[in-house]
């Protein structure tokens, strides 16, 4: 397992949304923008819970993707929380209209970002972190 202090940002999913999940990680990285995603964090053997929460500490970024399947997760529910609770910048990523589902409350002060697209998404989340990274992260290295 990585360090998770080496990554600029946290994806909070819904396994069903895997497919969507896996592009949108792939594109921070293109973009220089190092993703944990826990498909490829987490290894054969590791405590998935402590490894998740080991995770949320250090992010100082939890890109939220909301679909349908999110706002039932339990998972999610817990990963939202830990992200308000340890006062992370949370972007929020509708990836398709959620229909009358009611989505959390604790998103609902925050500007969202509504993208079907896991690339351009992956490209504004990338443009946001590095804005507000230090120089390092901006130059690219």
């Amino acid at each position: 397992m990585s360090d998770p202090k080496d990554f600029d940002v946290f994806i909070s999913y819904d396994q069903r949304d895997k497919g969507w999940a896996t592009k949108f990680a792939q594109e921070l990285e293109a973009q220089g923008v190092h993703a944990w995603f826990d498909e490829a964090q987490i290894a054969i053997g590791d405590r998935y819970g402590d490894t998740v929460a080991d995770a949320l500490r250090a992010a100082k970024v939890v890109a939220v993707v909301i679909g349908p399947n999110y706002v039932a997760s339990p998972s999610s529910a817990f990963e939202l929380g830990a992200a308000v609770g340890g006062n992370k910048r949370i972007i929020p990523i509708v990836t398709e209209p959620v229909g009358q589902v009611t989505l959390p409350s604790l998103l609902g002060e925050r500007k969202w970002l509504k993208e079907p697209s896991p690339q351009a998404a992956g490209k504004a989340v990338a443009d946001v972190v590095r804005a507000s990274a230090g120089p390092m992260l901006k130059q690219g290295y």
